[in-house]
């Protein structure tokens, strides 16, 4: 069984880690984190490794595991490189899904191989069950000898792989940052306009649970332009004429917002081919298409 070493075990790390141990995938072998207590709490909720305090205290390994904030990546990397702790043919990874694989170049000028693999998914808090990462998609790029392993390690923990180009690496992160991050955003915003208009907020967030969900899933299994509804996939210009106008007058910004997602609401609209096409014009009139 291959060992790992971790330096920077926060949320990622524990989690993978610990499904990798239940799996019998990787053993761990140290745990490099800030302080030694972190690194000590990280191996408890791990089930394995043994804390060290620094990077000299780090003992060989086949994988390492960088799980550090996306701004140290490169910096440990430097490091790491430089101690001569690395191997021919080791795994230096990263999980960023931002970063490309190639903030890990001085690991690999040192031989070893490097790879960013990025778990689709949150984590709010470290997950040590066994079904942490179960349906989620790992999208991963770097040395082909490194993924082959690294694509066998994360499907045998439930996840599901999938080669991305490193070169659009910010463009994917981007997707997935307004996919999950700007939906918080946007249902703030939301629940804000709501709680002016009178409503308690947890009556509001209880108001559009359902519709959220349908919604939700709407878009996961017949995609966008099949899942808008309401007044501009009607293109009932008088609703959302109103709507804006409040807006305006209420809170300019939350109008810029609703004008410039209307903008996209209007394309999709048109595509979908039910609209009443008075209206869709009144409304690109209306939002500057």
């Amino acid at each position: 069984m291959k060992g790992l070493n971790i330096i920077g075990a926060g949320n990622v790390g524990i989690t993978l880690a610990s499904l990798w141990r239940q799996h019998d995938i990787f053993s761990v072998r140290n745990v490099l984190n800030r302080s030694l207590q972190s690194a000590s709490a990280a191996c408890s909720l791990i089930g394995d490794g043994h804390a060290v305090a620094s990077l000299e205290e780090l003992a060989p390994a086949e994988v390492w595991l960088l799980s550090v904030a996306d701004d140290e990546i490169a910096g440990v990397a430097d490091k790491l490189a430089a101690s001569g702790l690395l191997n021919a043919g080791d795994i230096v990874l990263h999980c960023s899904g931002a970063l490309p694989s190639t903030l890990l170049q001085p690991c690999q000028n040192a031989a070893a191989l490097i790879a960013s693999v990025h778990p689709v998914k949150t984590f709010p808090t470290a997950q040590t069950d066994e079904d942490a990462l179960r349906g989620t998609y790992c999208c991963m790029e770097g040395d082909a000898a490194a993924l082959e392993v690294l694509d066998d390690a994360f499907r045998q923990i439930g996840g599901k792989t999938l080669q991305i180009d490193a070169a659009h690496k910010t463009l994917y992160h981007t997707g997935t940052v307004i996919a999950c991050n700007y939906m918080v955003a946007l249902q703030d915003v939301a629940l804000a306009t709501l709680s002016d208009a009178g409503l308690a907020r947890d009556t509001a967030r209880e108001l559009l649970a359902p519709l959220l969900r349908a919604t939700l899933e709407n878009i996961i299994n017949m995609d966008t332009t099949q899942a808008l509804t309401g007044p501009i996939a009607r293109g009932d210009a008088a609703v959302v004429s109103r709507q804006y106008e409040c807006l305006q007058a209420h809170d300019p910004d939350r109008a810029e917002l609703y004008r410039l997602l209307g903008q996209t609401a209007l394309k999709l609209a048109g595509q979908k081919g039910q609209a009443d096409e008075n209206g869709l014009q009144s409304l690109r009139h209306l939002f500057g298409n």
